[in-house]
């Protein structure tokens, strides 16, 4: 059996490694006996894990396949159906994908509209998908993080002429 310090001490790097969510349990587990301590601190784990999944720039493109009429309306009810199979699966976040390639998935002033969404990059798809996503992410329960790739401005090609005039890397090419 652990001694309290060395207990202390396991239980204190356990919180730090992960995260600052179980900080407050670590003074408590100290006193506590080695399975207390243990079991308070899987408890914790389990009412706090982290099941993701993630909503690429592949998923627009099978949105754009999918509808021919492409508004907020037939994206919300994709982006729902998406949410709720993630949800059905047991997971409590979804990463979407919103800067895929120097382009951004809601009004910026400083990336174009992508082409993800619109078919062509810097054309406004005449809603807003992130905010879209937001709500109904939320609604469902479920927490949302963005994804971006920061530097990436194309893939499979190096035709910048394809870019939006707005596109940062079609500034520096």
């Amino acid at each position: 059996m652990l001694k309290k310090g060395k207990l202390f001490l396991a239980v204190l790097l356990t919180c730090f490694l992960l995260g600052n969510t179980f900080g407050s349990i670590a003074v408590n587990a100290a006193g506590n006996s080695a399975s207390q301590a243990a079991q308070t601190v899987e408890t914790m784990s389990k009412s706090n894990e982290y099941k993701a999944f993630w909503f690429s720039y592949y998923d627009y493109d099978a949105y754009r396949a999918k509808y021919k009429k492409r508004n907020a309306s037939t994206f919300k009810k994709y982006f729902t159906k998406v949410v709720k199979k993630g949800k059905s699966l047991g997971m409590n976040c979804i990463i979407v994908h919103v800067r895929p390639f120097g382009d951004a998935m809601y009004k910026s002033k400083y990336f174009p509209w992508s082409k993800c969404i619109s078919g062509k990059q810097g054309k406004n798809p005449g809603f807003d998908p992130l905010k879209i996503m937001t709500s109904v992410a939320h609604a469902n329960g479920m927490k949302i993080e963005a994804w971006i790739n920061p530097y990436r401005v194309a893939a499979g090609s190096t035709n910048y002429s394809r870019l939006s005039s707005k596109n940062p890397g079609k500034k520096v090419a």
